[in-house]
């Protein structure tokens, strides 16, 4: 979990950023919340006021990134509905391992379905468009460089109007 100096850096970034999107990027999970390992799960409390602070303060385009689980997959949070532009749901690209030995997998009740590569791989972010045609193409690749998989997101699907 990052330290108060820290959020108030993010928050204030956030806040004045006019990016399509917005990536968060650390270590461990934000959006799982059965991981047991290094999470911000392991952290409730400060967790829950950093999403509701995203929320309250309607910053749209946040995607999280973390690694460091030997999986790859991509979750999917739900949030809750104020009829705002700021409801949608947060996604988090978790991607590793390309050099360690996969793990199988721990259970994630939000991870997008079809998402989850328990074997040596990496990802690419591929940013497209401009304005409100912005978009971003996740791609995952074994370490032959062959495509396991891949998602698109539109910068409306994250709060652009």
């Amino acid at each position: 979990m990052s330290g108060g100096e820290q959020l108030r850096w993010l928050k204030n970034a956030l806040l004045f950023s006019r990016a399509r999107f917005k990536l968060i990027a650390a270590g461990g999970q934000m959006l799982n919340d059965d991981d047991a390992y290094e999470g911000w799960n392991q952290y409730p409390v400060e967790r829950a006021e950093f999403l509701a602070w995203l929320q309250q303060a309607r910053i749209p385009g946040v995607l999280f990134l973390s690694g460091d689980r030997h999986i790859t997959e991509l979750t999917r949070y739900p949030r809750p509905r104020y009829g705002g532009k700021a409801d949608y749901p947060l996604l988090e690209y978790t991607c590793s391992p390309l050099n360690s030995g996969p793990a199988r997998g721990d259970a994630n009740p939000n991870r997008v379905p079809g998402t989850l590569v328990a074997e040596r791989n990496y990802g690419m972010l591929r940013f497209t468009g401009e304005g409100k045609d912005r978009a971003l193409e996740i791609i995952t690749r074994d370490v032959a460089g062959r495509t396991l998989g891949s998602q698109r997101i539109e910068a409306g699907q994250l709060g652009w109007a």
